[in-house]
């Protein structure tokens, strides 16, 4: 007997085997318990999944809230040293010595990374974070001006030009004051909304959704 015919012998004997009607209960068996493992694999690998997402949100989240509340501190440091500086300036021609701070990056890039924001929280994180890091640019140079401006004033010795340069030094405090305050009213904002409960997240998802819908129609 050749292998060939060994062979058809043999699965023919197991399909005769598996026709007999002590085999079906356990055939039908092993299929719906096939079918059980392959539905709790996925379903396992769903929770998985969806689990690793929050995980990944909340880290996402928790490195945005640092990076903008160290801005937000940075701008009530600023915002003192100003007032004091043009109290001084203002009373006896004195300035602070001490360097202002400069802000940390606003993690913008961060919202298109792995982590799921909502298209409201897109939207809106976006222009914020975005208008910050614009701030943070205009103010990185208006500190470099204003630091060459008290460099001129320690430098000048006419007391005419020193007490222009020192009404110009207390002019621009105040501007700089009025964009910290601006820079921190846009950093509260981002703050609001990456600090929304969940109810408010769903909330807002649903209402931005019906708002958008109704101003395309």
């Amino acid at each position: 007997m050749s292998i060939t015919e060994s062979l058809k012998e043999l699965v023919s004997s197991i399909i005769v085997f598996l026709n007999t009607p002590e085999m079906i209960p356990v055939i039908a068996g092993a299929v719906i318990g096939a079918i059980f493992a392959v539905l709790l694999t996925l379903i396992v690998g769903f929770f998985s999944s969806v689990v690793k997402q929050i995980e990944t949100n909340r880290r996402v989240r928790g490195v945005m809230t640092f990076s903008l509340k160290n801005n937000q501190l940075m701008c009530h440091s600023n915002l003192g040293l100003l007032g004091h500086e043009i109290e001084g300036m203002t009373n006896n021609r004195t300035f602070i010595l001490t360097p202002l701070f400069t802000f940390q990056t606003s993690g913008a890039n961060l919202i298109f990374s792995n982590a799921s924001f909502s298209r409201f929280e897109v939207e809106n994180l976006w222009n914020n974070l975005s208008d910050i890091d614009a701030i943070n640019s205009q103010l990185n140079i208006m500190v470099e001006n204003r630091q060459f401006l008290q460099l001129k004033i320690r430098g000048e010795s006419k007391k005419s030009i020193e007490w222009e340069l020192s009404g110009l030094l207390v002019e621009y405090d105040r501007y700089l004051i009025q964009r910290y305050n601006e820079a921190l009213l846009i950093i509260n904002n981002a703050l609001h909304i990456l600090n929304m409960s969940f109810f408010e997240r769903v909330v807002l998802r649903f209402t931005f959704k019906n708002t958008n819908s109704m101003a395309t129609s």
